[in-house]
């Protein structure tokens, strides 16, 4: 019995870990930035969200996986704040190209504005590290339901599949309204898929089919 509720508190405390990761850093840079509402963040839409990736991650028995989805959170996080904090408005997918060429002088706006920016950031990366340790720390000790990595990973694909449609490029616009990370997936899914689409008609444009009729 003893060990049965050491197990719930160890799956509990990796799950409010991991809760707090994905929506408190949303609420704090609420406090530093007037132009994004705590009533934003803590939607019920949003909460609702936030416990569903922290089920999703706390109880997968996929390791590797999930310690790459967590990473890839906070990198979504950090980085979707930091450019709300510079621009005034989360980045969407076809603001990635710009982000990761690299441009100095956004960088070199973005460090010149840290000082209201590093404490949410800081909150954010001490919460990705807390979430990261719980969910290590308490791996073998928190009950694993199987299959559920694989059901995690095909609804991250969700909106990547989405943006494949032609017809669906006004639902992937930056939404403020919406989590750092949701916005952060649904740029990357519609960057994604506006590459791949890109490749196949290249593809196609350059096949000899498409040459000998020209």
């Amino acid at each position: 019995m003893a060990l049965q509720l050491k197990k719930y508190t160890y799956s509990i405390l990796g799950f409010l870990a991991l809760f707090a990761f994905v929506l408190i850093p949303d609420v704090v840079f609420s406090f530093f930035n007037a132009s994004f509402e705590l009533s934003s963040s803590i939607s019920g839409k949003n909460i609702i969200i936030a416990l569903l990736i922290a089920f999703f991650i706390n109880f997968s028995a996929s390791k590797k996986t999930i310690i790459f989805i967590i990473s890839l959170c906070f990198l979504m996080q950090a980085t979707q704040l930091a450019y709300f904090h510079y621009f005034g408005v989360f980045y969407g997918g076809y603001d990635l190209p710009r982000l990761l060429i690299g441009e100095a002088a956004t960088v070199a706006a973005v460090v010149d504005n840290t000082n209201t920016l590093l404490v949410p950031l800081a909150v954010s990366f001490a919460l990705y590290l807390a979430a990261l340790v719980f969910y290590l720390l308490f791996f073998s000790k928190t009950k694993k339901l199987p299959f559920l990595s694989v059901l995690f990973v095909i609804a991250l694909l969700v909106p990547f599949l989405q943006a494949l449609s032609s017809d669906t490029s006004q639902k992937f616009q930056p939404n403020s309204t919406h989590l750092s990370i949701k916005n952060g997936l649904y740029a990357i899914s519609y960057f994604s898929a506006q590459k791949i689409e890109h490749l196949f008609e290249s593809s196609d444009s350059s096949s000899p089919e498409t040459e000998s009729l020209e």
